[in-house]
């Protein structure tokens, strides 16, 4: 998963499925510089499916659709 952080923060991200189960948590409360980043999320032991993926932030949250 690709993001930008405009400062430094404290990211967790999860990944859910479509029916709002947690699958896994890729990130949980790490610290990452400002700037651009790439996170790669592990998808050998996930079925194909349609996932979400949760970014928040101290400030904010976006949500992602990741087909797999």
């Amino acid at each position: 998963m690709q993001f930008y952080l405009p400062k430094e923060e404290t990211v967790t991200l999860v990944l859910y499925d479509l029916q709002g189960k947690l699958v896994e948590t890729v990130q949980s409360n790490e610290i990452l510089t400002a700037g651009a980043h790439n996170i790669s999320i592990e998808s050998q032991n996930l079925p194909n499916s349609v996932y979400i993926c949760s970014l928040i932030t101290q400030v904010s949250g976006s949500m992602k659709k990741w087909c797999w």
